[in-house]
């Protein structure tokens, strides 16, 4: 498979528009059995520890499709009715938003990000070389489908 690696931030507008459809391409899609996405959320905010909490709880991408639509600062309050919605417990959840370990699991991804030379979200990799082209989807989905051919 494909490896698609992108580093993001869950407050990013444009992180959103790019990987919601990348996942679903992934998983329901024209290269569903042809790569694999993995996110990296690289701040250590309150955003992106949702996102940790989420994953620790199995509902990462169910959480990351709620914050599709949301255009404004994302905050705890936000963020609490989001797991909510998804039937998360609340009070495990509200927790995880401040748990050193899920700190220090963001700072090794801004860290790996760093050394990457990641300075702007999103930045995607495939096959761990940085994609440079335009930040659509479909056009990531295209160059997949090609390099897949190729490796074939």
């Amino acid at each position: 498979k494909i490896k698609i690696t992108a580093y993001i931030s869950a407050n990013c507008s444009l992180c959103k528009k790019v990987v919601i459809p990348l996942h679903m391409a992934v998983t329901k899609g024209p290269i569903e059995k042809k790569a694999i996405l993995y996110l990296k959320p690289i701040l250590p905010n309150i955003s992106n520890m949702a996102l940790i909490a989420a994953q620790k709880m199995g509902k990462f991408w169910e959480y990351y499709h709620s914050l599709e639509k949301e255009k404004r600062r994302l905050n705890e309050k936000i963020l609490l009715s989001k797991a909510k919605k998804l039937k998360l417990p609340l009070k495990e959840f509200k927790k995880m938003l401040y748990y050193e370990e899920n700190k220090k699991l963001l700072q090794s991804y801004k860290a790996e990000a760093i050394k990457n030379g990641v300075e702007v979200t999103p930045t995607l990799f495939i096959n761990n070389r940085r994609y440079s082209s335009y930040k659509n989807p479909q056009w990531i989905i295209d160059l997949v489908e090609y390099k897949y051919e190729k490796v074939k």
